[in-house]
């Protein structure tokens, strides 16, 4: 793949265009919306893990985010699953 990826620079650079190394996916809510989100990033950096189920706490919940000081910590709560994508 690294080959492949630097063809891709090469020829960007010689034709004036862009070559991202990203991942996407794309997301289906309940009622069959769709929004498509791109990761754009260095390798190990996150991109395929867009693709796995979401890491839910133990009630269903998502951590969001948890204070290093007092320990408070936000959630969310989402009743209804969403579907992930690939678009490839």
């Amino acid at each position: 793949m690294p080959i492949a990826y630097g063809v891709l620079l090469a020829m960007g650079g010689q034709e004036n265009w862009v070559t991202a190394h990203a991942s996407t996916v794309q997301v289906i809510t309940p009622y069959d919306n769709k929004v498509t989100f791109r990761h754009e990033g260095a390798s190990g950096g996150g991109k395929s893990e867009m693709l796995e189920p979401a890491h839910r706490r133990p009630d269903g919940s998502l951590l969001l985010g948890k204070n290093l000081v007092t320990g408070d910590e936000r959630h969310l709560n989402l009743t209804q699953n969403l579907r992930f994508a690939s678009c490839n």
